[in-house]
């Protein structure tokens, strides 16, 4: 994308914009988003332009689900920390998953750092000083993973950059 000359197409506005690419990712059918200064944005490649999906404000961390929706964190409704988001392209719809504080939570820290979607179609998401947390996307609910609250989990830091799953699952 480096080399790619790119013109970003908001409704109702006229003229180039400036605009920050972060991250990309693109889902099973081919298509492109990125994370970029105004927010979530697919790759329209034939036109060369890039489509802001309205409402939506992005970080750093991006995930093709696979059922074609797109996965990434944005600022918590409540102001505490980060929530991940998810972003439906066959109904346009964007969902946040709020969240109470959890016991045990850590105090500080908080970002997303990575995204999986496991096999059972949970997602785990790592962050820099919170740890790791597990979301059913159905019901809402969530589990925390952290070196406070559980030492048996195997989590020796709340930082995690990167989140793998193993043959067991």
């Amino acid at each position: 994308l480096r080399s790619l000359s790119l013109r970003t197409f908001t409704p109702g506005h006229t003229g180039c914009q400036k605009v920050a690419i972060g991250v990309v990712t693109v889902t099973h059918d081919g298509t492109a988003y990125l994370s970029t200064s105004i927010g979530l944005c697919k790759l329209d490649s034939d036109r060369r332009e890039l489509l802001p999906i309205p409402g939506t404000r992005t970080h750093s961390t991006l995930m093709a689900a696979r059922d074609g929706s797109v996965w990434f964190a944005t600022p918590n409704p409540r102001g505490k920390f980060p929530v991940p988001v998810r972003y439906d392209p066959s109904t346009g719809k964007v969902t946040d998953y709020p969240r109470n504080e959890l016991p045990g939570e850590p105090q500080t820290g908080g970002y997303i750092t990575a995204f999986l979607e496991d096999k059972a179609g949970d997602i785990w998401y790592g962050t820099f000083g919170k740890g790791l947390f597990r979301l059913n996307p159905q019901s809402g609910k969530y589990r925390l993973y952290a070196s406070s609250t559980d030492t048996a989990t195997g989590i020796k830091t709340n930082v995690v950059r990167q989140i793998c799953e193993d043959s067991s699952g």
